[in-house]
């Protein structure tokens, strides 16, 4: 297959691009990233993630039966972060 059977070059582009020397490698190699690519942002919603977002809303679900609080875990997140930070830009 020809890459003027998928995209229209101008010719004078065409013509110049025929003198890069690998061009012709570099663009199946970019081709091929973003065939993947769009395979990856298609299957987005498979099975393995679906599994993934229903097992962290069960780990939720069961920390707020357990009586989690969000707040409290920013605040200790928050005194912990500024005490790490006042650590390291001590001179």
């Amino acid at each position: 297959m020809s890459i003027t059977s998928i995209a229209d070059i101008p010719e004078d582009l065409a013509a110049e691009a025929a003198q890069v020397e690998g061009l012709q490698e570099r663009l199946i190699l970019w081709l091929r990233a973003e065939v993947t690519q769009d395979k990856k942002r298609k299957s987005r919603h498979s099975s393995q993630a679906r599994e993934i977002v229903h097992q962290a809303m069960d780990r939720a679900e069961g920390m707020k039966a357990a009586g989690f609080d969000r707040e409290e875990a920013m605040a200790r997140f928050q005194k912990n972060y500024d005490s790490i930070i006042e650590q390291i830009s001590r001179p």
